[in-house]
């Protein structure tokens, strides 16, 4: 079974910030879902990609 977490969880780990959570609203090819939900890593990363983005691991 994937581990699963909230985005925020997710964000925090991976050490991005999401600014508007397109992925979770239009839901990608995987329809709307609430951005409190705990999602698999494959799913938040799919979720992700249209979202705008601050990449905090580029941030100084």
């Amino acid at each position: 079974m994937p581990e699963l977490k909230t985005p925020d969880e997710w964000c925090q780990l991976l050490g991005f910030r999401v600014m508007d959570p397109d992925g979770w609203r239009n839901g990608a090819s995987l329809g709307p879902r609430p951005w409190s939900d705990p999602i698999a890593k494959s799913e938040f990363l799919e979720r992700l990609m249209p979202c705008t983005l601050l990449d905090l691991r580029r941030t100084p």
